[in-house]
Protein backbone atom coordinates (compact mmCIF):
# COMPACT_ATOMS: atom_id res chain seq x y z
CA UNK A 1 0.00 0.00 0.00
CA UNK A 2 1.52 3.33 -0.99
CA UNK A 3 1.90 5.84 1.79
CA UNK A 4 3.62 9.18 1.23
CA UNK A 5 3.90 9.79 4.97
CA UNK A 6 2.55 8.24 8.13
CA UNK A 7 -0.08 10.99 7.94
CA UNK A 8 -1.41 9.46 4.72
CA UNK A 9 -1.40 6.06 6.40
CA UNK A 10 -3.41 7.43 9.30
CA UNK A 11 -5.90 9.13 6.96
CA UNK A 12 -6.34 6.01 4.85
CA UNK A 13 -6.92 3.69 7.81
CA UNK A 14 -9.31 6.15 9.42
CA UNK A 15 -11.43 6.23 6.27
CA UNK A 16 -11.44 2.52 5.47
CA UNK A 17 -12.05 1.49 9.10
CA UNK A 18 -14.38 4.15 10.42
CA UNK A 19 -16.27 5.14 7.28
CA UNK A 20 -16.57 1.78 5.50
CA UNK A 21 -16.18 -0.76 8.32
CA UNK A 22 -13.14 -2.70 7.15
CA UNK A 23 -10.90 -4.61 9.53
CA UNK A 24 -7.25 -3.69 8.94
CA UNK A 25 -4.17 -5.87 9.21
CA UNK A 26 -0.44 -5.30 8.68
CA UNK A 27 1.93 -8.17 7.98
CA UNK A 28 5.71 -8.27 7.56
CA UNK A 29 7.99 -5.26 7.34
CA UNK A 30 6.98 -2.06 9.14
CA UNK A 31 9.89 0.40 9.03
CA UNK A 32 7.69 3.43 9.74
CA UNK A 33 9.02 4.08 13.22
CA UNK A 34 9.37 2.49 16.65
CA UNK A 35 10.66 5.48 18.62
CA UNK A 36 7.95 4.77 21.15
CA UNK A 37 4.81 2.64 21.37
CA UNK A 38 2.65 5.20 19.56
CA UNK A 39 4.59 4.60 16.34
CA UNK A 40 4.04 0.87 15.97
CA UNK A 41 1.31 -0.62 13.72
CA UNK A 42 -1.31 -1.69 16.24
CA UNK A 43 -1.28 1.89 17.57
CA UNK A 44 -1.39 3.47 14.11
CA UNK A 45 -4.76 2.16 12.98
CA UNK A 46 -4.21 -1.55 12.31
CA UNK A 47 -6.37 -4.07 14.13
CA UNK A 48 -3.54 -6.60 14.03
CA UNK A 49 0.14 -6.80 13.17
CA UNK A 50 2.60 -9.65 12.78
CA UNK A 51 6.09 -8.79 11.60
CA UNK A 52 9.22 -6.77 12.30
CA UNK A 53 9.73 -3.10 13.06
CA UNK A 54 13.09 -2.44 11.44
CA UNK A 55 13.82 -2.33 7.70
CA UNK A 56 15.61 -5.67 7.60
CA UNK A 57 15.52 -8.86 9.65
CA UNK A 58 17.23 -12.24 9.55
CA UNK A 59 15.04 -14.34 7.23
CA UNK A 60 15.29 -17.49 9.34
CA UNK A 61 15.67 -16.36 12.97
CA UNK A 62 13.63 -13.12 12.71
CA UNK A 63 16.32 -11.34 14.70
CA UNK A 64 18.84 -8.53 14.36
CA UNK A 65 22.39 -8.12 15.60
CA UNK A 66 24.84 -5.51 16.93
CA UNK A 67 24.96 -4.98 19.74
CA UNK A 68 23.89 -8.42 20.88
CA UNK A 69 21.34 -10.58 19.10
CA UNK A 70 17.75 -9.62 19.67
CA UNK A 71 14.31 -10.73 18.48
CA UNK A 72 12.53 -8.47 16.01
CA UNK A 73 9.25 -10.34 15.59
CA UNK A 74 6.05 -9.00 17.11
CA UNK A 75 2.39 -9.92 17.32
CA UNK A 76 0.22 -6.92 18.20
CA UNK A 77 3.04 -5.20 20.04
CA UNK A 78 4.31 -8.19 22.00
CA UNK A 79 7.48 -10.20 21.18
CA UNK A 80 6.35 -13.41 19.52
CA UNK A 81 8.19 -16.74 19.39
CA UNK A 82 6.06 -19.35 17.56
CA UNK A 83 5.82 -22.73 19.27
CA UNK A 84 6.90 -24.56 16.14
CA UNK A 85 9.79 -22.19 15.43
CA UNK A 86 10.14 -19.53 12.77
CA UNK A 87 9.26 -20.02 9.12
CA UNK A 88 11.36 -18.45 6.40
CA UNK A 89 10.21 -14.82 6.59
CA UNK A 90 8.57 -14.55 3.15
CA UNK A 91 6.49 -17.67 3.82
CA UNK A 92 5.72 -16.56 7.38
CA UNK A 93 4.15 -13.38 6.03
CA UNK A 94 2.10 -15.12 3.33
CA UNK A 95 0.95 -17.79 5.86
CA UNK A 96 -0.23 -15.04 8.19
CA UNK A 97 -2.07 -13.32 5.34
CA UNK A 98 -3.80 -16.54 4.36
CA UNK A 99 -4.87 -17.04 7.97
CA UNK A 100 -6.41 -13.55 8.03
CA UNK A 101 -8.27 -14.25 4.78
CA UNK A 102 -9.72 -17.48 6.18
CA UNK A 103 -10.66 -16.15 9.60
CA UNK A 104 -12.06 -12.68 8.82
CA UNK A 105 -15.03 -13.61 6.68
CA UNK A 106 -17.48 -11.70 8.88
CA UNK A 107 -16.44 -8.30 7.56
CA UNK A 108 -14.45 -6.84 4.67
CA UNK A 109 -10.75 -6.50 5.40
CA UNK A 110 -7.70 -4.63 4.18
CA UNK A 111 -4.34 -6.39 4.47
CA UNK A 112 -1.05 -4.56 4.08
CA UNK A 113 1.42 -7.36 3.26
CA UNK A 114 5.01 -6.07 3.14
CA UNK A 115 7.72 -8.60 2.29
CA UNK A 116 11.22 -7.87 3.54
CA UNK A 117 12.65 -9.85 0.61
CA UNK A 118 14.93 -9.13 -1.12
CA UNK A 119 16.23 -6.63 1.46
CA UNK A 120 19.72 -7.12 2.86
CA UNK A 121 20.97 -9.34 4.34
CA UNK A 122 19.44 -11.40 1.55
CA UNK A 123 18.78 -15.07 2.21
CA UNK A 124 16.63 -17.75 0.61
CA UNK A 125 15.60 -21.40 1.12
CA UNK A 126 18.34 -23.74 -0.05
CA UNK A 127 16.11 -25.47 -2.61
CA UNK A 128 15.55 -22.14 -4.38
CA UNK A 129 19.25 -21.28 -4.26
CA UNK A 130 20.00 -24.68 -5.80
CA UNK A 131 17.41 -24.02 -8.49
CA UNK A 132 19.07 -20.71 -9.43
CA UNK A 133 22.47 -22.35 -9.39
CA UNK A 134 21.23 -24.99 -11.84
CA UNK A 135 19.70 -22.35 -14.13
CA UNK A 136 22.67 -19.97 -13.99
CA UNK A 137 25.75 -21.96 -12.91
CA UNK A 138 28.18 -19.20 -13.92
CA UNK A 139 26.32 -16.43 -12.13
CA UNK A 140 27.87 -14.89 -8.98
CA UNK A 141 26.50 -16.45 -5.80
CA UNK A 142 25.12 -13.15 -4.48
CA UNK A 143 23.01 -12.79 -7.61
CA UNK A 144 21.76 -16.38 -7.32
CA UNK A 145 20.62 -15.79 -3.74
CA UNK A 146 18.90 -12.57 -4.77
CA UNK A 147 16.94 -14.32 -7.52
CA UNK A 148 16.04 -17.12 -5.12
CA UNK A 149 14.67 -14.59 -2.63
CA UNK A 150 12.58 -13.00 -5.41
CA UNK A 151 11.34 -16.47 -6.43
CA UNK A 152 10.16 -17.00 -2.85
CA UNK A 153 7.90 -13.95 -3.27
CA UNK A 154 6.41 -15.55 -6.41
CA UNK A 155 5.66 -18.69 -4.41
CA UNK A 156 4.22 -16.71 -1.49
CA UNK A 157 1.98 -14.59 -3.71
CA UNK A 158 0.73 -17.69 -5.55
CA UNK A 159 -0.37 -19.14 -2.22
CA UNK A 160 -2.20 -15.90 -1.30
CA UNK A 161 -4.03 -15.82 -4.65
CA UNK A 162 -5.01 -19.48 -4.31
CA UNK A 163 -6.31 -18.91 -0.77
CA UNK A 164 -8.27 -15.80 -1.79
CA UNK A 165 -9.74 -17.61 -4.80
CA UNK A 166 -11.32 -20.22 -2.53
CA UNK A 167 -13.51 -17.57 -0.90
CA UNK A 168 -16.98 -16.56 -2.10
CA UNK A 169 -16.19 -12.87 -1.77
CA UNK A 170 -13.96 -10.86 -4.08
CA UNK A 171 -10.37 -10.03 -3.22
CA UNK A 172 -8.43 -7.39 -5.15
CA UNK A 173 -4.66 -7.72 -4.93
CA UNK A 174 -2.28 -4.88 -5.77
CA UNK A 175 1.36 -5.90 -6.03
CA UNK A 176 4.21 -3.41 -6.30
CA UNK A 177 7.67 -2.59 -5.00
CA UNK A 178 8.89 0.58 -3.32
CA UNK A 179 11.98 1.13 -5.49
CA UNK A 180 14.35 -0.31 -8.04
CA UNK A 181 16.84 -2.98 -7.09
CA UNK A 182 20.04 -2.58 -5.12
CA UNK A 183 22.77 -3.65 -7.54
CA UNK A 184 25.37 -4.54 -4.91
CA UNK A 185 25.30 -6.55 -1.70
CA UNK A 186 25.70 -4.22 1.26
CA UNK A 187 24.80 -6.33 4.28
CA UNK A 188 27.07 -8.61 6.27
CA UNK A 189 30.25 -9.83 4.61
CA UNK A 190 28.70 -10.49 1.20
CA UNK A 191 30.26 -8.83 -1.83
CA UNK A 192 28.95 -8.99 -5.38
CA UNK A 193 25.95 -8.16 -7.56
CA UNK A 194 22.37 -8.37 -6.36
CA UNK A 195 19.56 -6.92 -8.49
CA UNK A 196 19.73 -5.82 -12.11
CA UNK A 197 17.84 -2.76 -13.39
CA UNK A 198 19.29 -2.87 -16.92
CA UNK A 199 18.74 -1.15 -19.28
CA UNK A 200 17.59 1.57 -16.91
CA UNK A 201 19.98 3.89 -15.13
CA UNK A 202 20.67 3.70 -11.42
CA UNK A 203 19.64 1.66 -8.40
CA UNK A 204 17.84 1.75 -5.07
CA UNK A 205 18.20 5.06 -3.17
CA UNK A 206 18.60 7.30 -6.24
CA UNK A 207 15.88 8.94 -8.32
CA UNK A 208 16.94 7.79 -11.77
CA UNK A 209 14.58 5.40 -13.57
CA UNK A 210 16.49 2.30 -12.43
CA UNK A 211 16.07 3.48 -8.86
CA UNK A 212 12.35 4.14 -9.07
CA UNK A 213 10.71 1.92 -11.70
CA UNK A 214 9.33 -1.45 -10.63
CA UNK A 215 6.68 -3.84 -11.99
CA UNK A 216 3.12 -3.55 -10.73
CA UNK A 217 0.10 -5.74 -11.27
CA UNK A 218 -3.52 -5.72 -10.10
CA UNK A 219 -5.60 -8.89 -9.87
CA UNK A 220 -9.15 -9.70 -8.84
CA UNK A 221 -10.49 -13.10 -7.85
CA UNK A 222 -13.94 -12.30 -9.28
CA UNK A 223 -13.79 -9.70 -12.05
CA UNK A 224 -11.80 -9.08 -15.20
CA UNK A 225 -10.24 -5.68 -15.65
CA UNK A 226 -10.03 -3.96 -19.02
CA UNK A 227 -6.85 -4.74 -20.92
CA UNK A 228 -5.47 -1.72 -22.73
CA UNK A 229 -2.38 0.20 -23.66
CA UNK A 230 -2.38 3.70 -22.21
CA UNK A 231 -0.19 6.59 -23.24
CA UNK A 232 -0.17 8.12 -19.81
CA UNK A 233 1.02 7.61 -16.28
CA UNK A 234 -0.21 6.16 -13.06
CA UNK A 235 1.67 6.83 -9.84
CA UNK A 236 1.87 4.58 -6.81
CA UNK A 237 0.08 7.21 -4.70
CA UNK A 238 -2.98 6.84 -6.93
CA UNK A 239 -3.88 3.57 -5.23
CA UNK A 240 -4.91 5.44 -2.05
CA UNK A 241 -8.14 6.90 -3.53
CA UNK A 242 -8.58 4.04 -6.02
CA UNK A 243 -8.73 1.41 -3.25
CA UNK A 244 -11.20 3.55 -1.31
CA UNK A 245 -13.38 3.79 -4.45
CA UNK A 246 -13.32 0.00 -4.86
CA UNK A 247 -14.21 -0.36 -1.19
CA UNK A 248 -17.32 1.80 -1.62
CA UNK A 249 -16.17 5.11 -0.16
CA UNK A 250 -18.41 7.75 -1.76
CA UNK A 251 -17.60 10.88 0.24
CA UNK A 252 -15.20 13.73 -0.38
CA UNK A 253 -11.57 12.60 -0.47
CA UNK A 254 -9.14 14.25 1.98
CA UNK A 255 -7.76 17.63 0.97
CA UNK A 256 -4.27 17.94 -0.50
CA UNK A 257 -4.16 14.29 -1.51
CA UNK A 258 -1.30 13.40 -3.85
CA UNK A 259 -3.11 10.44 -5.41
CA UNK A 260 -5.63 10.53 -8.25
CA UNK A 261 -8.58 8.12 -8.33
CA UNK A 262 -7.81 5.72 -11.21
CA UNK A 263 -11.03 3.69 -10.90
CA UNK A 264 -12.03 4.44 -14.49
CA UNK A 265 -8.77 3.05 -15.82
CA UNK A 266 -9.64 -0.40 -14.48
CA UNK A 267 -13.43 -0.42 -14.69
CA UNK A 268 -14.54 1.60 -17.72
CA UNK A 269 -14.12 0.93 -21.42
CA UNK A 270 -13.07 4.49 -22.19
CA UNK A 271 -10.63 6.51 -20.13
CA UNK A 272 -9.91 10.20 -20.29
CA UNK A 273 -6.46 11.63 -19.65
CA UNK A 274 -5.04 9.94 -16.56
CA UNK A 275 -2.17 12.09 -15.30
CA UNK A 276 0.78 13.77 -16.97
CA UNK A 277 2.97 14.76 -14.03
CA UNK A 278 4.09 13.75 -10.58
CA UNK A 279 6.97 14.26 -8.17
CA UNK A 280 9.21 11.21 -7.80
CA UNK A 281 10.51 12.34 -4.46
CA UNK A 282 11.90 15.13 -2.35
CA UNK A 283 15.23 14.28 -0.72
CA UNK A 284 16.12 16.44 2.25
CA UNK A 285 19.88 16.39 2.83
CA UNK A 286 21.32 17.94 6.00
CA UNK A 287 24.31 20.18 5.31
CA UNK A 288 26.54 19.89 8.37
CA UNK A 289 28.76 22.74 7.23
CA UNK A 290 25.98 25.31 6.84
CA UNK A 291 23.58 23.70 9.35
CA UNK A 292 20.62 23.74 7.00
CA UNK A 293 18.49 21.46 4.86
CA UNK A 294 19.00 21.25 1.11
CA UNK A 295 16.16 19.81 -0.93
CA UNK A 296 16.77 17.79 -4.07
CA UNK A 297 13.88 16.59 -6.18
CA UNK A 298 12.95 14.77 -9.37
CA UNK A 299 9.78 15.50 -11.34
CA UNK A 300 7.98 13.83 -14.25
CA UNK A 301 6.33 16.46 -16.42
CA UNK A 302 4.78 15.16 -19.62
CA UNK A 303 7.48 13.37 -21.59
CA UNK A 304 10.20 15.07 -19.56
CA UNK A 305 11.96 14.29 -16.32
CA UNK A 306 13.65 17.11 -14.42
CA UNK A 307 16.05 16.90 -11.48
CA UNK A 308 17.40 20.01 -9.77
CA UNK A 309 20.83 18.40 -9.49
CA UNK A 310 23.28 16.20 -11.39
CA UNK A 311 24.92 12.94 -10.32
CA UNK A 312 27.58 11.86 -12.76
CA UNK A 313 28.47 8.70 -10.78
CA UNK A 314 25.19 6.98 -11.62
CA UNK A 315 25.11 4.85 -14.77
CA UNK A 316 23.61 1.77 -16.41
CA UNK A 317 24.79 -1.63 -15.18
CA UNK A 318 24.49 -4.87 -17.14
CA UNK A 319 23.06 -8.07 -15.70
CA UNK A 320 25.64 -10.76 -14.85
CA UNK A 321 23.60 -13.35 -16.77
CA UNK A 322 23.10 -11.08 -19.77
CA UNK A 323 19.86 -9.40 -20.82
CA UNK A 324 17.46 -9.92 -23.69
CA UNK A 325 13.82 -8.92 -23.72
CA UNK A 326 12.44 -8.30 -27.19
CA UNK A 327 8.93 -7.58 -25.92
CA UNK A 328 10.19 -4.84 -23.63
CA UNK A 329 12.34 -3.32 -26.37
CA UNK A 330 9.42 -3.26 -28.79
CA UNK A 331 7.17 -1.71 -26.14
CA UNK A 332 9.62 1.14 -25.62
CA UNK A 333 10.61 1.58 -29.27
CA UNK A 334 8.01 0.28 -31.77
CA UNK A 335 10.15 1.22 -34.77
CA UNK A 336 13.04 -1.14 -35.42
CA UNK A 337 15.59 1.47 -36.52
CA UNK A 338 15.19 3.54 -33.38
CA UNK A 339 15.05 0.41 -31.25
CA UNK A 340 18.37 -0.81 -32.64
CA UNK A 341 20.00 2.60 -32.21
CA UNK A 342 18.88 3.08 -28.60
CA UNK A 343 19.68 -0.45 -27.44
CA UNK A 344 23.12 -0.30 -29.04
CA UNK A 345 23.75 3.00 -27.31
CA UNK A 346 22.79 1.79 -23.86
CA UNK A 347 24.98 -1.31 -24.30
CA UNK A 348 27.92 0.88 -25.29
CA UNK A 349 27.71 3.18 -22.27
CA UNK A 350 26.75 0.60 -19.64
CA UNK A 351 29.12 -1.11 -17.23
CA UNK A 352 29.65 -4.86 -17.04
CA UNK A 353 30.15 -4.64 -13.26
CA UNK A 354 28.03 -2.78 -10.68
CA UNK A 355 29.16 0.84 -10.84
CA UNK A 356 27.76 2.08 -7.56
CA UNK A 357 30.49 4.05 -5.83
CA UNK A 358 31.11 3.35 -2.18
CA UNK A 359 30.20 6.09 0.23
CA UNK A 360 27.57 8.76 -0.07
CA UNK A 361 26.66 10.06 -3.51
CA UNK A 362 26.21 13.80 -3.24
CA UNK A 363 24.25 15.75 -5.85
CA UNK A 364 26.38 18.07 -7.97
CA UNK A 365 25.39 21.65 -8.82
CA UNK A 366 23.28 22.14 -11.92
CA UNK A 367 20.26 20.23 -13.16
CA UNK A 368 19.24 17.30 -15.32
CA UNK A 369 16.58 17.16 -18.00
CA UNK A 370 15.64 14.04 -19.97
CA UNK A 371 12.99 13.27 -22.56
CA UNK A 372 11.89 9.86 -21.28
CA UNK A 373 9.73 9.12 -24.31
CA UNK A 374 12.77 9.32 -26.60
CA UNK A 375 15.42 8.45 -24.02
CA UNK A 376 13.97 6.22 -21.25
CA UNK A 377 17.46 5.15 -20.17
CA UNK A 378 18.53 8.73 -19.38
CA UNK A 379 21.60 8.67 -21.60
CA UNK A 380 21.47 12.32 -22.74
CA UNK A 381 21.10 15.20 -20.29
CA UNK A 382 19.37 17.95 -22.28
CA UNK A 383 20.29 20.43 -19.60
CA UNK A 384 24.04 20.26 -20.22
CA UNK A 385 24.59 18.98 -23.77
CA UNK A 386 24.54 20.69 -27.13
CA UNK A 387 20.75 20.55 -27.16
CA UNK A 388 20.68 22.83 -24.13
CA UNK A 389 22.20 25.61 -26.23
CA UNK A 390 20.13 24.86 -29.32
CA UNK A 391 16.82 24.84 -27.46
CA UNK A 392 17.74 27.06 -24.51
CA UNK A 393 14.54 29.13 -24.56
CA UNK A 394 12.27 26.08 -24.80
CA UNK A 395 14.06 24.26 -21.99
CA UNK A 396 14.19 27.30 -19.73
CA UNK A 397 10.44 27.84 -20.11
CA UNK A 398 9.85 24.14 -19.46
CA UNK A 399 11.99 24.16 -16.33
CA UNK A 400 10.28 27.27 -15.03
CA UNK A 401 6.91 25.53 -15.45
CA UNK A 402 8.21 22.44 -13.66
CA UNK A 403 9.62 24.38 -10.74
CA UNK A 404 6.36 26.31 -10.39
CA UNK A 405 4.55 22.96 -10.26
CA UNK A 406 6.91 21.75 -7.51
CA UNK A 407 6.25 24.89 -5.45
CA UNK A 408 2.50 24.33 -5.78
CA UNK A 409 2.85 20.71 -4.64
CA UNK A 410 5.08 21.60 -1.70
CA UNK A 411 2.51 24.14 -0.55
CA UNK A 412 0.15 21.23 0.04
CA UNK A 413 2.29 20.51 3.05
CA UNK A 414 5.78 19.13 3.55
CA UNK A 415 7.69 18.67 6.77
CA UNK A 416 11.45 18.62 6.86
CA UNK A 417 12.98 15.86 8.97
CA UNK A 418 13.61 16.89 12.56
CA UNK A 419 17.08 18.35 13.08
CA UNK A 420 19.29 18.60 16.15
CA UNK A 421 18.86 15.83 18.68
CA UNK A 422 16.89 13.64 16.29
CA UNK A 423 19.53 13.60 13.53
CA UNK A 424 19.68 9.82 13.26
CA UNK A 425 22.63 9.52 10.88
CA UNK A 426 24.86 11.66 13.08
CA UNK A 427 23.80 9.77 16.20
CA UNK A 428 24.54 6.43 14.52
CA UNK A 429 28.07 7.56 13.67
CA UNK A 430 28.65 8.61 17.26
CA UNK A 431 27.29 5.38 18.76
CA UNK A 432 29.50 3.30 16.49
CA UNK A 433 32.46 4.79 18.35
CA UNK A 434 31.27 3.15 21.58
CA UNK A 435 32.67 -0.34 22.30
CA UNK A 436 30.05 -3.00 21.59
CA UNK A 437 29.77 -4.20 25.20
CA UNK A 438 29.22 -0.67 26.50
CA UNK A 439 26.73 0.10 23.75
CA UNK A 440 24.82 -3.09 24.48
CA UNK A 441 24.67 -2.22 28.18
CA UNK A 442 23.39 1.26 27.31
CA UNK A 443 20.71 -0.17 25.01
CA UNK A 444 19.48 -2.46 27.77
CA UNK A 445 19.52 0.41 30.28
CA UNK A 446 17.51 2.70 28.02
CA UNK A 447 14.98 0.03 27.00
CA UNK A 448 16.05 -0.05 23.38
CA UNK A 449 16.60 -3.76 23.84
CA UNK A 450 14.59 -5.60 26.50
CA UNK A 451 16.52 -8.53 28.02
CA UNK A 452 15.02 -12.01 28.04
CA UNK A 453 15.14 -14.12 31.17
CA UNK A 454 17.92 -16.69 31.28
CA UNK A 455 15.66 -19.58 30.23
CA UNK A 456 14.42 -17.75 27.13
CA UNK A 457 17.95 -16.66 26.28
CA UNK A 458 19.14 -20.25 26.49
CA UNK A 459 16.25 -21.68 24.45
CA UNK A 460 16.36 -19.05 21.71
CA UNK A 461 19.99 -17.93 21.67
CA UNK A 462 18.73 -14.33 21.76
CA UNK A 463 19.73 -11.70 24.30
CA UNK A 464 16.36 -9.97 24.25
CA UNK A 465 13.93 -8.24 21.93
CA UNK A 466 13.72 -4.90 20.17
CA UNK A 467 12.21 -2.24 22.40
CA UNK A 468 10.29 0.91 21.53
CA UNK A 469 12.21 3.43 23.63
CA UNK A 470 14.39 4.89 20.90
CA UNK A 471 13.40 8.51 21.46
CA UNK A 472 16.39 10.36 22.94
CA UNK A 473 16.39 10.78 26.72
CA UNK A 474 18.43 12.02 29.69
CA UNK A 475 20.50 8.83 29.80
CA UNK A 476 21.65 9.51 26.24
CA UNK A 477 22.52 13.12 27.06
CA UNK A 478 24.56 12.03 30.08
CA UNK A 479 26.45 9.36 28.10
CA UNK A 480 27.19 11.66 25.18
CA UNK A 481 28.26 14.52 27.44
CA UNK A 482 30.77 12.25 29.17
CA UNK A 483 31.95 10.98 25.76
CA UNK A 484 32.46 14.59 24.64
CA UNK A 485 34.66 15.48 27.63
CA UNK A 486 36.64 12.24 27.23
CA UNK A 487 37.14 12.97 23.52
CA UNK A 488 38.42 16.49 24.29
CA UNK A 489 40.88 15.12 26.88
CA UNK A 490 42.12 12.45 24.46
CA UNK A 491 42.41 14.81 21.46
CA UNK A 492 39.72 12.93 19.52
CA UNK A 493 38.73 16.03 17.60
CA UNK A 494 36.44 14.36 15.06
CA UNK A 495 34.38 12.57 17.73
CA UNK A 496 34.24 15.71 19.88
CA UNK A 497 33.04 17.75 16.88
CA UNK A 498 30.28 15.24 16.07
CA UNK A 499 28.99 15.16 19.65
CA UNK A 500 29.24 18.94 19.89
CA UNK A 501 27.15 19.29 16.73
CA UNK A 502 24.64 16.74 17.96
CA UNK A 503 24.17 18.02 21.52
CA UNK A 504 24.82 21.75 21.22
CA UNK A 505 24.48 22.51 17.48
CA UNK A 506 28.22 23.10 17.31
CA UNK A 507 28.34 25.84 19.98
CA UNK A 508 29.79 23.70 22.78
CA UNK A 509 28.52 22.96 26.31
CA UNK A 510 29.44 26.42 27.60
Amino acid sequence: MPFDTDLDLTRFLLLIRSEIGYSTHAVGKWHLGYCNDSYVPHNRGFDSFLGHYRGGVDYFTHSNEAPGTYLNHFLNGEPHIPEGGFDYATYAWSNRTNKILRESLGQPNFVYLAFNAPHEQVAAPQNLVDEMNALYPDMPATRQVHLAAVKSIDIAMQSVIEEASKLDRETIIIFHSDNGGSIQAYGGDAEGPRACNFPYKGYKSVLTEGGTLSPTWVYSTKREFHSRYIDGMIHIMDFFPTILHWAGFDKQMPRNLDGIDQYDLFENASVTKIRDRFIYGLLHNWDNNNLQWKTSYAVRYGDYKFMNYQTELIGNTQCPEGWSNNRHEKYLFPYKKKRTTMMNKVWEISDAEPNKETGEIKPDPGFSLYNLKNDPFETRNLGTGEDSKKYKKIYMDLMNDIQSYVVEEIQKGVEYPVTGKMNGNLLSKIFKKIPVDERSEHYFETGRIIPFDSATQESTGLDGYLGTNWCLNNLDDALLTQMYHDAVLNDQERLADMINLYLWDGYGPE
